[in-house]
Order: C-alpha cells, then structure tokens, then sequence
C-alpha cells in the first residue's frame, strides 16, 4: 500500500507549465517536437508526467532543473515565474542562461534549448498577465487584452512584411 494520495495536487511549478503548455494549445507531443527541435529529448509521455506530478504507476515526479529550464524557454516562462513557482534552482539556472546571452546572438551547436522567439512570447504573455491582474471589470480586460494583441498582430505582420521586402531587394542583388 501506498502512504502517499495518488490525487495530490501537482507541483506548482508543474501547473504553470501544463497551464501555459494549454494556453498555447499545444499538445504534450507538438512541445516535445518543440523540446527535440531545440536539441532537448524529453517525450510527450515524460511531460505529462512533469504536468501531473506522477507517474503512471502513481509515485510522486518532478523535473530536474535543467529539464525544467527547457520546457520553461520552450514555453516563454521566465525565471521569476518559475522562482514563484517554489523552484529557485531553475530560476536560478534560467536566469544564468539569459544574462548570459543575448536574444539577438547566433546560436551556438551545443546550446539549442531556447525557441525560437521565445523571449518575444515571454514578453506578450507578460503584458497579458498584467491586464489580468488590473483591477478592471472582466470586460473591461477582456477588451484591453483583444486590442493589446490586435495591436501586436499587425506589429508582428508589419514586421514580417518589412523582411520579405528586404528579402527581395537582397536576393534581386545577387549575381
């Protein structure tokens, strides 16, 4: 027999990860793509478990540091999230990673765990948490957060417009 409940509650930093993982609808399988793109191994069965704070057989698991710091860049967690989630060691290993390089450097071969644009998704659920946290009426967020994001859509879509002209003009340059 087991002394421990199997319907305990999963770790918090467990829950942040399976909330923003839903979030960005994303299934356990597209992060772990996600995970094994960037040069990180870790299955979409191991996710769930990390999400539920169990195993299939029901004892107690919880991500190593280095393992959490991958889903937390794959997921545009930050590591003030991850240190309020109670696991100061992986902020503390985040915080290391992205002191320690800038967005904008190339990607060294040994070091694929951030994805692309990670620091960018970081940033815009930033701006949405803060609208939740306001004290405005519930329509009053859910307003604000549509034009925020209204906005940053046709920001990412000027921008992206920009580079394909910029595109062509390089490639009609060349011999």
């Amino acid at each position: 027999m087991r002394d421990e409940p199997t319907d305990a509650a999963p770790p918090p930093e467990a829950t942040l990860l399976r909330c923003r993982r839903l979030a960005l609808k994303m299934s356990p399988e597209q992060l772990e793509r996600l995970l094994r793109e960037n040069g990180a191994r870790l299955s979409g069965k191991r996710i769930r478990e990390i999400e539920h704070g169990r195993t299939k057989t029901g004892a107690r698991t919880s991500a190593r540091a280095e393992t959490l710091v991958a889903l937390a860049q794959a997921l545009g967690i930050g590591a003030d999230e991850l240190q309020d989630s109670g696991r100061p060691d992986a902020a503390m290993l985040l915080h290391r990673r992205q002191s320690s390089e800038s967005p904008l450097a190339p990607r060294r071969d040994g070091d694929r765990t951030a994805a692309p644009g990670a620091d960018i998704l970081q940033i815009l659920t930033q701006g949405v948490e803060e609208i939740r946290r306001t004290s405005l009426s519930p329509q009053q967020k859910q307003r604000l957060e549509r034009f925020y994001l209204r906005s940053l859509r046709r920001s990412v879509q000027a921008a992206h417009e920009q580079l394909r002209e910029t595109l062509e003009l390089v490639t009609d340059d060349e011999p």
